[in-house]
């Protein structure tokens, strides 16, 4: 427990999963940060309507990438497919959820991705998405549009090495600031706090971790002298990179593709 302020912390998380995140070090990545985060954890399997709309077509066809070779494609056994894929999730999140004492669920609906997301991200306060390649990426469009904080969790996602949180100052520096707390989980991961103010970051975060029962390692940093995004996620290599919804950097063109390549967790809060 941190003891950080309730009001900036997150009850529920959600996790859209996709390619990238079925693996077994981005499940346990995301249980762990459930657990640091004190939120109940949802997995939500999307089943894209319309690729069942394909394989209901005649020349519908399935490739063995290993072997190369095709074979006919049903909607029966892309169900089948996806429920098996869909029972060994639920297995593992159990067992995690278990070992860590989580309030969990997991839930599969079709549908268009795109709407689902958005429909199911109301009923939560942290959206968590992969990072799928590409202009038309879920995640970014989330991250750009969505009233909820939003991760993207790296495909390298494990236990975080470090927390590193860029503070701007305001309610939203402040909850960039409770967040990395509640992330750091005291022995697990340091703070990082970046900032171009010094002095009003370090006020801000004495008056957080006041409210806790044992204070993490930290220190605070010079924002780098290019203020850029590439810095950043270079910087945060290996934990989480934490800071505001509305923080300038991510609104540039190239901040898809930093984000993309980088080898850390991004999380933007609101």
């Amino acid at each position: 427990m941190t003891g950080a302020d309730p009001s900036l912390g997150f009850r529920r998380m959600l996790a859209a999963l996709d390619p990238t995140m079925t693996a077994e070090p981005a499940l346990a990545a995301l249980a762990d940060i459930a657990d640091r985060l004190e939120a109940e954890l949802e997995l939500l399997l999307i089943e894209d309507s319309d690729l069942f709309r394909v394989a209901g077509l005649p020349l519908a066809r399935q490739v063995d990438l290993r072997t190369g070779t095709a074979a006919p494609l049903g909607a029966t056994d892309l169900e089948a497919q996806i429920q098996a894929v869909a029972a060994r999730l639920r297995r593992r999140l159990a067992k995690l959820a278990a070992h860590k004492r989580l309030r969990w669920s997991f839930h599969t609906v079709r549908g268009d991705p795109a709407g689902e997301l958005t429909l199911a991200a109301e009923r939560a306060d942290l959206l968590v998405l992969g990072r799928r390649s590409g202009p038309a990426a879920p995640a970014i469009a989330a991250l750009r549009r969505s009233r909820r904080s939003v991760m993207l969790l790296s495909p390298e996602a494990g236990t975080p090495r470090s927390v590193v949180a860029l503070y701007r100052g305001g309610a939203t520096g402040r909850h960039v600031l409770a967040t990395a707390l509640r992330l750091a989980a005291t022995e697990r991961s340091p703070i990082e706090v970046v900032t171009a103010d010094r002095k009003r970051a370090a006020a801000a975060l004495k008056q957080i971790i006041a409210a806790s029962p044992a204070a993490p390692r930290h220190r605070i940093v010079n924002l780098p002298a290019d203020d850029g995004l590439a810095a950043l996620v270079e910087h945060a290599a290996g934990g989480i990179l934490v800071v505001g919804a509305d923080e300038p950097l991510l609104q540039a063109e190239s901040a898809w593709d930093l984000m993309s390549a980088a080898a850390c967790s991004v999380l933007a809060v609101r």
